[in-house]
């Protein structure tokens, strides 16, 4: 067991904020110790993901290795390590933070099984002022990168996951996993998943994402057994395939686009109409009704058209509409079982009781239609939430009235009918 013997430190404060971490020095995996105010001895690490750097070796012998991470910048040389003054033993896969001294006095070491291991040491930055973080791998075989990776399905629909396989150049040696990168921002985030696996192929799935959503991914290798975040993915990575720099990338395929949907009020029932501009595998659509736009019950199916690229209208009548509010919404199927939800309209079955005002749609955005089906002419007053009236409008027997209602200001509207017998009715329109 060589033994490393502790020497009297050295401090030069001057130095600190001119240190980086780009370099391993000592004589378990360089040359020598050099210097602490040279870069004698110096293996120098290369640029690597992001910020990060990276060097790869074999340690000059089994049993424990000693070195420390060598500054080399702007004509500043110093030697770091995590405690000055004493050896501190390192584990493969564990983050470490050194101390900022320059100092020929204490060292790191890794108790090394077999000269044939490969080590990959990787700082997180360098520079100026580095943050001094450190990590290394140890890898007992050959260091594998991925070689080709592919996606299945290629063009997924909405709510449909993707299978990512990634193929190495050799299996892999224990010390070394593949993980996937992936994310829905254009990397403001991202989720990373170890991939599973044996031999030269390793695979993962990305979830379902909503439909015209860009998902962009690339898979790496690092150690094994890691849960990696998005901030050390950089860091921690060995190796990568990341298409040529430019990710790999899909879209998330909408399978219709939806072009309208709306409720239109029918004496006792109500009909729903809407249209498509374009499907992909679009086999029908269910539509469903709710009381209260939480729980939903299915009222019947309407055959889609397929892929088509024609514009396409449908219609589906509610007979039986419940007492007060009626929620809708589609519920759009593809032929492979996955699904999709359309926005939810609603329709006020309080204004279609037979003799009464009838007003839709409910809400309103620019304009209500109003039918009054009494045998007597009436008058309708339009009153704000404040009770003031904003204008009174005359419908004839069995009339109809079509009121713009983008000229009030106010956000609730009540509408104030009274019959040949003197009964007041009222009626509520919400704007939006």
């Amino acid at each position: 067991m060589k033994k490393l013997p502790i020497l009297m430190t050295n401090l030069f404060l001057g130095f600190l904020t001119l240190q980086a971490q780009n370099a391993i020095v000592g004589d378990g995996f360089s040359s020598g110790w050099g210097s602490f105010n040279s870069n004698s001895n110096f293996e120098y690490f290369g640029p690597s993901f992001g910020s990060s750097y990276i060097k790869t070796d074999f340690a000059d012998g089994s049993g424990n290795q000693y070195f420390r991470l060598g500054i080399d910048w702007s004509s500043t040389y110093a030697q770091n390590t995590i405690t000055v003054g004493s050896d501190v033993q390192v584990f493969s896969e564990t983050e470490y933070t050194l101390n900022s001294n320059n100092t020929a006095s204490g060292a790191m070491f890794i108790n090394v099984g077999s000269t044939s291991y490969f080590y990959v040491f990787k700082t997180k930055d360098a520079g100026v002022n580095p943050s001094r973080q450190f990590i290394f791998f140890e890898v007992q075989g050959n260091i594998r990168s991925v070689s080709s990776v592919s996606q299945s399905p290629v063009s997924p629909n909405n709510n449909q996951s993707v299978l990512v396989t990634a193929t190495l150049d050799g299996s892999f040696s224990s010390g070394q996993g593949a993980y996937l990168r992936y994310t829905t921002d254009n990397w403001a985030n991202s989720t990373i998943l170890e991939m599973t696996g044996s031999g030269t192929s390793y695979s993962a799935t990305i979830p379902a994402q909503t439909g015209g959503t860009t998902i962009r991914y690339y898979v790496f290798t690092s150690g094994d057994g890691l849960s990696i975040n998005h901030s050390k993915a950089d860091w921690y990575t060995i190796n990568a395939n990341t298409n040529g720099g430019s990710n790999y990338t899909y879209e998330s395929i909408l399978p219709i686009t939806l072009s309208s949907f709306i409720s239109l009020p029918k004496t006792h029932a109500i009909q729903l109409r809407w249209s498509t501009s374009s499907e992909i595998n679009n086999s029908h659509f269910e539509v469903e009704r709710s009381a209260n736009g939480a729980d939903w019950d299915m009222l019947g199916k309407v055959n889609g058209h397929g892929t088509t690229s024609v514009p396409r209208e449908y219609a589906f009548e509610d007979p039986t509409p419940l007492a007060g509010l009626n929620y809708y919404r589609l519920r759009q199927v593809d032929f492979d079982g996955t699904f999709a939800f359309s926005p939810v309209v609603v329709e006020s079955m309080e204004c279609l009781d037979a003799g009464a005002l009838q007003v839709w749609p409910v809400p309103a955005a620019s304009t209500v239609n109003l039918r009054w089906n009494g045998a007597e002419e009436t008058t309708v007053e339009v009153l704000d939430a404040q009770g003031r009236l904003l204008r009174t409008l005359r419908i004839a027997p069995n009339g109809q009235f079509e009121l713009p209602v983008g000229e009030f200001s106010s956000s609730l509207l009540f509408l104030r009918t009274v019959n040949a017998q003197g009964e007041v009715s009222i009626r509520k329109v919400v704007l939006m």
